[in-house]
């Protein structure tokens, strides 16, 4: 936590997601029922600084800090939207906006987890989903290389893109 909690490791985390799509949009504030359970801290943080996109400052970077040090942070609660499905406009599904600060917390999380396990798993060689430098031929290639005498399936979704026919 000491790690996730650093200002510093914050602002990274901030650097690299307010430019992504989507980043900027407003979240829900706290419900009622929720706030007031809050100590002053929290509720003072929660009433200026769960939008925070524009309005970074170190100020706000420490007290989140702090917050997360004490193991006091006070998550936001998410927004639903409904959006089309891609390529199928007669069907909707469900997207949450959680807060920026929300948003800025998980990103240094996944930092941290990313520089802990990122390197097990590319000594291992066996995980090869939703990581930044492996992805199906990696996979493919390791089975081919580590399949000696072995039949391997290999089981996947093609989807081929729509142009309008």
């Amino acid at each position: 936590m000491g790690i996730i909690s650093n200002p510093f490791i914050l602002l990274t985390a901030y650097r690299n997601i307010r430019s992504r799509a989507g980043a900027m949009i407003p979240a829900s504030p706290l419900p009622q029922h929720e706030f007031k359970d809050l100590s002053p801290e929290q509720q003072e943080f929660a009433e200026k600084n769960f939008i925070l996109p524009d309005e970074l400052c170190w100020k706000k970077l420490f007290t989140i800090s702090n917050l997360l040090k004490k193991g006091c942070y006070p998550w936001f609660a998410s927004r639903q939207i409904w959006i089309p499905k891609p390529g199928r406009k007669d069907s909707l599904r469900p997207i949450n906006i959680t807060a920026f600060a929300d948003k800025m917390v998980q990103e240094s999380i996944r930092m941290v987890l990313e520089a802990i396990y990122e390197p097990v798993m590319h000594k291992m060689n066996c995980s090869f989903g939703f990581r930044a430098s492996n992805g199906c031929r990696e996979a493919i290639t390791s089975i081919a290389e580590n399949s000696s005498g072995f039949i391997t399936a290999i089981e996947d979704r093609i989807s081929l893109p729509q142009h309008g026919l």
